[in-house]
């Protein structure tokens, strides 16, 4: 009897520490997927605040060269890129007929626009004026909200705010 006895005492404090353990892991896990939401959030917001400090601070050029650059990773979130080994001129006119076969013919010349004065900004010694960089920024809030907000699904659009960061 006694030998009974502790087997079912025994097996009470096995379920005990089981279920304890279960309730362990449980806020383990949660607390670990907390926590790498946290990071998933705090890792966008600094992403974004450097996109638009890039894009309201600095001199002219570099400015419109942060344009270019965004716009090229709004567009390739809609499948608007082209990654073979061209110049940006070439890249402008590949960009523009992609858009015409998406029947975006309404934006292609902004989206030339912007690589062009980016070209001119990076590859010349002429002076981007307030007017072509407050042209390109224009320009540049139309793609993204006109353009590609639009063509995102759900699934879409989460992975341009958590893992591309750009909205």
């Amino acid at each position: 009897m006694s030998g009974a006895g502790k087997t079912s005492v025994s097996s009470r404090i096995t379920e005990n520490n089981s279920d304890h353990g279960s309730f362990v892991g449980i806020f383990i896990t949660l607390g670990g997927l907390l926590f790498i939401g946290f990071g998933v959030v705090v890792h966008r917001d600094v992403k974004v605040k450097k996109m638009r400090s890039e894009l309201s601070n600095g001199d002219n050029r570099s400015r419109t060269v942060a344009v270019y650059r965004y716009m090229l990773k709004y567009l390739k979130l809609i499948g608007i890129a082209d990654s073979r080994n061209i110049t940006d001129l070439q890249l402008c006119d590949r960009l523009t007929e992609k858009c015409q076969e998406m029947q975006i013919n309404d934006f292609s010349h902004m989206i030339k626009y912007i690589g062009e004065l980016a070209v001119k900004a990076e590859m010349s010694n002429s002076v981007i004026s307030d007017g072509e960089l407050e042209t390109a920024l224009s320009y540049f809030e139309i793609v993204k909200d006109k353009i590609v907000l639009p063509k995102l699904s759900g699934a879409k659009l989460l992975n341009a705010k958590f893992v591309y960061c750009l909205y």
